[in-house]
């Protein structure tokens, strides 16, 4: 994806998705490993972490766990989108469809999908394993 084509998908996104669009951009994140996190593992209550940890059960292989600096347009996005979905509890997932279900990878698949219409980017070629190949590149 190009960045004229990342800035059209992030506009054409609601808080909810964007926030997680651009988080799998800069964290470099599987959409499993993101939709696992629940808030607890990026905010403390009163600020957003430092470091974004994935626990080993939740990463591809299982063989160790993965941990990230946030990025700082990422920390904003987050702040923002606590701000207008606040959650009861820190233990509730962090991307959800309720307050407490999970959110799940189809859900933002379709997403992506419906934003790329929106902004006539080949939807042919964006998903959410695309968020991974823009983080190394």
């Amino acid at each position: 994806m190009s960045a004229e084509e990342i800035k059209a998908i992030t506009g054409a996104l609601n808080l909810r998705d964007r926030t997680l669009f651009v988080f799998g951009i800069r964290t470099g994140f599987r959409i499993h490993e993101a939709l696992s996190l629940n808030v607890c593992d990026v905010f403390d209550g009163t600020n957003v972490r430092d470091v974004v940890k994935v626990g080993k059960a939740n990463i591809k292989g299982k063989m160790a766990s993965r941990s990230v600096p946030m990025h700082p347009e990422v920390v904003s996005l987050i702040l923002e989108y606590l701000t207008s979905y606040p959650v009861r509890k820190l233990e509730y997932p962090l991307f959800r469809t309720s307050p407490v279900r999970r959110m799940r990878p189809r859900t933002f698949n379709l997403a992506l999908k419906k934003a790329c219409l929106i902004c006539k980017v080949d939807g042919d070629r964006v998903s959410s394993h695309s968020m991974r190949h823009v983080f190394i590149n």
